[in-house]
């Protein structure tokens, strides 16, 4: 399938539903990546409750209704340090049996027993998704915040979180031209986010006391206050959403080691 064509695909499952959804597992990592979008080398250990993490999916499923949830990624932080990574796991593919269920690790933990883990994921039909961070030279997305907010026109796009990637860019040489989508996310509160970064954003007030504040009803709608998910896709499908302001033009750099900077994710 060509990139139109998968444009063109997901733009139609966000009309009929929630093209993907991230659910962090853990919000920690084993690894420490400079820059992480999730913000996991600054997060402290958390493990989101079974029992939560079910009622959010009933939840979910109801709202739904007769629209769908086309893809769920298991993510952190690191998904496999969760010991119950296993139930998280069966308990998601009883509610949602026809949804691509994808586990996204770094595969340290994953490649030490990958046989076992294999025989379990096919049985439950569920994808590994594994992001290699051996090569030195890999290039990612750099996330610049700033403090304070400033007015964007319509045309902006300050990251890859709200528009078609499909690993198009491979060198800074490459641009992004292409329609937007959110990389949605379920939060263990009931918090449905249309963006990663303001729904993992409070790691990064704490850390480094800011006061970032992302806006109810139009960052996130929280799935308990509402009956349908048609207010969630509206705001899924939105170009910009408040929270847009607080990010500038996001930067291509290497993959490295985080110092835990403030500067790594905060520009001014």
């Amino acid at each position: 399938m060509d990139i139109v064509k998968k444009i063109i695909n997901i733009k139609q499952q966000m009309m009929n539903g929630i093209a993907s959804l991230d659910i962090s597992v853990v919000k920690h990592c084993n690894l420490n990546c400079r820059g992480c979008d999730h913000f996991a080398p600054i997060a402290d250990e958390w493990y989101i409750d079974i029992d939560v993490f079910e009622s959010n999916l009933i939840r979910l499923k109801y709202i739904l209704k007769n629209k769908k949830l086309y893809e769920l990624n298991l993510m952190g932080g690191e998904p496999f340090l969760h010991d119950e990574l296993k139930q998280l796991c069966v308990i998601a593919r009883r509610i949602f049996s026809d949804t691509k269920i994808v586990v996204v690790t770094n595969g340290i933990i994953y490649n030490k027993d990958k046989d076992v883990w294999d025989d379990f994921f096919n049985q439950y039909n569920i994808i590994v998704s594994v992001s290699d961070y051996s090569d030195e030279n890999k290039q990612f997305y750099q996330l610049n915040l700033s403090r304070s907010k400033s007015k964007i026109n319509d045309s902006y796009v300050s990251c890859v979180n709200r528009c078609m990637d499909f690993n198009i860019i491979k060198n800074n040489n490459d641009k992004i031209n292409f329609s937007l989508v959110p990389c949605a996310q379920l939060n263990d509160n009931g918090d449905l986010f249309s963006c990663i970064v303001p729904a993992n954003i409070d790691i990064v007030n704490e850390y480094f006391d800011c006061n970032f504040v992302p806006i109810e009803w139009e960052d996130y709608i929280n799935i308990y206050k509402v009956d349908t998910v048609d207010e969630i896709i509206e705001m899924n499908n939105k170009k910009k959403i408040p929270f847009c302001e607080y990010c500038l033009q996001k930067t291509i750099q290497r993959w490295g080691s985080s110092n835990k900077d403030e500067n790594e994710w905060i520009k001014q």
